[in-house]
Protein backbone atom coordinates (compact mmCIF):
# COMPACT_ATOMS: atom_id res chain seq x y z
CA UNK A 1 0.00 0.00 0.00
CA UNK A 2 2.94 2.44 0.70
CA UNK A 3 4.20 2.24 -2.49
CA UNK A 4 0.93 2.60 -4.12
CA UNK A 5 0.31 6.08 -2.44
CA UNK A 6 4.35 6.91 -3.10
CA UNK A 7 3.43 6.19 -7.20
CA UNK A 8 0.24 8.03 -6.76
CA UNK A 9 2.35 11.42 -5.42
CA UNK A 10 5.04 10.79 -7.64
CA UNK A 11 2.68 10.67 -10.96
CA UNK A 12 0.64 13.63 -9.85
CA UNK A 13 3.77 15.49 -9.27
CA UNK A 14 4.66 14.72 -13.18
CA UNK A 15 0.96 15.49 -14.27
CA UNK A 16 1.90 19.15 -12.12
CA UNK A 17 5.15 19.90 -13.94
CA UNK A 18 3.74 19.13 -17.02
CA UNK A 19 0.35 21.12 -17.09
CA UNK A 20 2.76 24.15 -16.07
CA UNK A 21 3.78 25.69 -19.61
CA UNK A 22 2.91 23.34 -22.41
CA UNK A 23 3.87 25.48 -25.14
CA UNK A 24 7.32 25.01 -24.27
CA UNK A 25 9.24 21.86 -24.37
CA UNK A 26 9.29 20.84 -27.91
CA UNK A 27 12.83 21.91 -28.59
CA UNK A 28 13.78 19.99 -25.92
CA UNK A 29 12.56 16.79 -26.49
CA UNK A 30 13.42 16.80 -30.23
CA UNK A 31 17.09 17.27 -29.28
CA UNK A 32 19.19 13.55 -29.59
CA UNK A 33 21.27 14.53 -26.11
CA UNK A 34 22.19 11.25 -25.28
CA UNK A 35 25.01 9.22 -26.96
CA UNK A 36 23.73 6.57 -27.85
CA UNK A 37 20.57 7.45 -30.03
CA UNK A 38 22.85 10.18 -31.42
CA UNK A 39 25.24 7.88 -32.90
CA UNK A 40 22.51 5.17 -34.66
CA UNK A 41 21.11 8.07 -36.45
CA UNK A 42 18.74 9.36 -33.96
CA UNK A 43 16.96 5.74 -33.72
CA UNK A 44 15.55 6.33 -30.17
CA UNK A 45 12.37 4.38 -29.61
CA UNK A 46 14.02 0.95 -30.81
CA UNK A 47 17.61 1.51 -29.09
CA UNK A 48 15.99 3.31 -26.04
CA UNK A 49 16.79 0.20 -23.50
CA UNK A 50 18.74 2.00 -20.92
CA UNK A 51 17.90 4.88 -18.44
CA UNK A 52 17.55 7.34 -21.07
CA UNK A 53 14.30 5.35 -21.69
CA UNK A 54 12.79 7.57 -19.44
CA UNK A 55 12.05 10.26 -22.15
CA UNK A 56 11.88 8.27 -25.15
CA UNK A 57 10.57 5.33 -24.48
CA UNK A 58 9.19 4.20 -21.09
CA UNK A 59 7.96 0.95 -21.33
CA UNK A 60 11.45 -0.42 -22.03
CA UNK A 61 12.02 0.58 -18.54
CA UNK A 62 9.81 -2.72 -17.67
CA UNK A 63 12.63 -5.24 -18.48
CA UNK A 64 15.58 -3.58 -16.47
CA UNK A 65 16.77 -5.53 -13.81
CA UNK A 66 19.37 -3.24 -12.30
CA UNK A 67 19.13 0.26 -11.05
CA UNK A 68 20.20 2.52 -14.06
CA UNK A 69 21.35 6.39 -14.30
CA UNK A 70 22.80 8.29 -17.18
CA UNK A 71 23.79 11.70 -17.49
CA UNK A 72 24.64 13.91 -20.91
CA UNK A 73 25.44 17.44 -21.30
CA UNK A 74 25.56 19.03 -24.67
CA UNK A 75 26.51 22.39 -25.61
CA UNK A 76 26.94 24.17 -29.66
CA UNK A 77 28.81 26.26 -30.97
CA UNK A 78 26.00 29.31 -30.74
CA UNK A 79 25.50 28.89 -27.04
CA UNK A 80 22.72 26.21 -27.35
CA UNK A 81 23.20 24.15 -24.40
CA UNK A 82 21.40 20.77 -23.53
CA UNK A 83 21.68 18.55 -20.25
CA UNK A 84 19.94 15.67 -19.25
CA UNK A 85 19.63 13.45 -16.28
CA UNK A 86 17.67 10.11 -15.75
CA UNK A 87 17.29 7.05 -13.68
CA UNK A 88 15.35 3.81 -13.31
CA UNK A 89 15.04 1.98 -10.38
CA UNK A 90 13.56 -1.59 -10.86
CA UNK A 91 11.04 -2.74 -7.95
CA UNK A 92 9.20 -6.21 -7.54
CA UNK A 93 6.54 -5.63 -10.62
CA UNK A 94 7.54 -2.24 -12.30
CA UNK A 95 10.60 0.40 -12.28
CA UNK A 96 10.78 3.77 -11.37
CA UNK A 97 11.67 6.07 -13.69
CA UNK A 98 12.94 9.56 -13.00
CA UNK A 99 14.42 12.49 -15.17
CA UNK A 100 15.44 16.13 -15.89
CA UNK A 101 16.03 17.87 -19.24
CA UNK A 102 17.74 21.35 -19.71
CA UNK A 103 17.57 23.15 -22.46
CA UNK A 104 19.45 26.68 -22.86
CA UNK A 105 19.21 28.99 -25.77
CA UNK A 106 21.29 31.57 -24.70
CA UNK A 107 21.05 35.27 -24.49
CA UNK A 108 19.61 37.66 -26.99
CA UNK A 109 21.54 41.40 -26.54
CA UNK A 110 18.82 44.32 -27.15
CA UNK A 111 19.61 47.87 -27.90
CA UNK A 112 17.20 50.43 -28.36
CA UNK A 113 17.28 54.11 -28.92
CA UNK A 114 15.64 57.41 -27.35
CA UNK A 115 13.29 59.18 -29.00
CA UNK A 116 15.47 61.73 -30.15
CA UNK A 117 17.43 58.82 -32.23
CA UNK A 118 19.85 58.78 -29.50
CA UNK A 119 21.35 55.15 -28.11
CA UNK A 120 19.41 54.46 -25.31
CA UNK A 121 20.85 51.00 -23.95
CA UNK A 122 21.64 47.68 -23.92
CA UNK A 123 20.19 44.84 -22.20
CA UNK A 124 20.09 40.69 -22.34
CA UNK A 125 17.26 38.48 -22.30
CA UNK A 126 16.97 34.75 -22.72
CA UNK A 127 16.06 33.76 -25.75
CA UNK A 128 14.36 30.29 -24.77
CA UNK A 129 15.23 28.16 -21.17
CA UNK A 130 12.96 25.22 -20.69
CA UNK A 131 13.57 22.60 -17.33
CA UNK A 132 11.11 19.37 -17.54
CA UNK A 133 10.93 17.03 -15.34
Amino acid sequence: MRYKIIAAALTAFAAASVSVNPAFGSPTLEETVFAKPAGMGEARVALSDGAESVFINPAAMAPLSAIQADMAYYKSVSDLQYASLAGVVPMKRYSLGFGCLYHDAGDIEIDWLNRDGSFGGTRNVKAMQDVLL
